[in-house]
């Protein structure tokens, strides 16, 4: 079952359960996850924020973004549009500011912990060196900023409203299938985009006139793929390592496989994932990127969409 907590401008906390349509949307790429509902009406002041459970288990907590009323021949409605507390990172501007050797606990003093988001596990790391932030930065720029030079990768947001680093953590994959076996699916498109991969990426390293240093996409240019891109060296620290991200994100971009599965699949975002089909037979190394959860008088669903690990 699912129950909606309201908690409205004055502190109390309002329990619902009669929703009549639900939908909740979660991508890697999206730093905040949306949710729209549609309610019989219920009495109510003005509404600040939301936590929603599927049974005991939490599966969003956002702030509200817009409540409407509506009265029509049907009968009488409230319609919430909500998004996760990483809005309050992308809504709140940072204080321009020169950190030296900053660490997350200095982060999170500074950027979280005044708009009441709390760190998954606290963590001793730190960046040794500058970081810079610059007017019209968001409270989220200067929290990823700090991720990627840290951690190595960017930073999400949870669930239970919880602030999270990256994990290289492995996990055991989920199994989606056609069958009996792991997830269900009844639905199954796999859409390969040869148009967004890169084939190569040209270099010009500092101090020299050409782009003589390359970083190639082997797999693509064996599938006759030609795509190049060229880079200035002056625009990263370590240019190889950002020409085998631009190549690895092109690789991402360019495979997608979405399976439509009965029922609600929700805190699974990041998982590992492998697919068993029947026809197109097993498909492994891959991960979840983005759930689209829908619930509506025709049932409930979710479509999720699974992408190659590692590009």
């Amino acid at each position: 079952m699912l129950r909606f907590v309201f908690t409205d401008i004055n502190d109390n906390e309002i329990s619902v359960t009669d929703v009549i349509s639900l939908s909740i949307n979660i991508e890697e790429d999206v730093p905040a996850d949306d949710m729209k509902a549609k309610f019989s009406y219920f009495e109510c002041d003005e509404l600040k924020s939301v936590v929603v459970y599927s049974d005991d288990e939490i599966v969003f907590t956002g702030v509200i973004d817009e409540q409407q009323l509506i009265k029509d021949i049907k009968g009488e409605y409230v319609n919430i549009v909500a998004r996760s507390l990483a809005a309050l990172l992308l809504d709140n501007e940072s204080m321009p500011i020169g950190y030296t050797n900053p660490s997350v606990n200095m982060i999170y003093n500074r950027h979280l912990s005044p708009l009441g988001i709390k760190l998954k596990e606290e963590s001793s790391k730190a960046f040794f060196g500058t970081l810079l932030v610059l007017k019209g930065d968001s409270d989220y720029n200067t929290v990823q900023n700090f991720s990627k030079k840290a951690f190595g990768g960017s930073v999400r947001v949870n669930e239970k409203g919880e602030l999270c680093f990256p994990d290289e953590k492995e996990g055991e994959p989920l199994l989606f299938s056609d069958n009996t076996q792991g997830i269900n699916y009844f639905s199954y498109s796999e859409n390969i985009r040869r148009c967004d991969e890169i084939s190569s990426v040209k270099i010009k390293l500092l101090n020299r006139t050409g782009y003589d240093t390359q970083v190639v996409n082997v797999g693509a240019q064996s599938r006759g793929i030609t795509r190049q891109r060229y880079l200035d060296a002056y625009k990263t620290d370590t240019p190889a390592v950002y020409a085998q991200k631009m190549i690895d994100n092109s690789k991402k971009k360019a495979f997608v496989l979405s399976l439509s599965c009965m029922g609600r699949h929700l805190n699974i975002l990041n998982r590992n994932a492998r697919v068993c089909d029947s026809v197109y037979g097993d498909t492994d190394k891959l991960y979840v990127s983005a759930l689209r959860y829908s619930l509506s008088d025709k049932g409930e669903y979710t479509v999720v969409s699974l992408k190659r690990k590692g590009g």
